[in-house]
C-alpha cells in the first residue's frame, strides 16, 4: 500500500504499476471533502475520458446514498458512455 497526498501521485502510481487501469472505468469513493473530484479530474486530464459524479444521480435529501441512487439512470448513462468510448471490452482486472 502507498500513502499519497496528491492526485498526481496516484496517477503516477497507476501509470507505473497498473497502466491498463487508465483504459477502463475508475471509481473513486470517499467521504465529503477528501478530494474525490480533484482526483477524478486529474485522472481525466492524464488518461482522457470523462467524469461522472454520482451526486448527479441521487435522489436528494433521503439520508442514505446507495439506496437512493437512481440505478436505472446510472446504468443508461454508463451504457451510453461505453458505446462511445475506446475502452469498451478492455476493462482491466487489477488487484492490488
Amino acid at each position: 500500500m502507498y500513502e499519497t497526498r496528491r492526485a498526481t501521485e496516484i496517477v503516477s502510481l497507476l501509470k507505473s504499476f497498473y497502466p491498463e487501469a487508465l483504459l477502463g472505468i475508475i471509481g473513486v469513493d470517499g467521504t465529503d471533502g477528501v478530494g474525490k473530484a480533484t482526483l477524478a479530474n486529474t485522472l481525466r486530464e492524464v488518461a482522457g475520458g470523462s467524469v461522472l459524479s454520482l451526486d448527479e444521480l441521487v435522489v436528494k435529501n433521503r439520508g442514505r446514498y446507495i439506496p437512493n441512487l437512481r440505478h436505472r439512470e446510472l446504468k443508461t448513462t454508463l451504457a451510453d458512455r461505453d458505446s462511445t468510448s475506446d475502452y469498451r471490452g478492455r476493462l482491466p482486472s487489477c488487484r492490488a
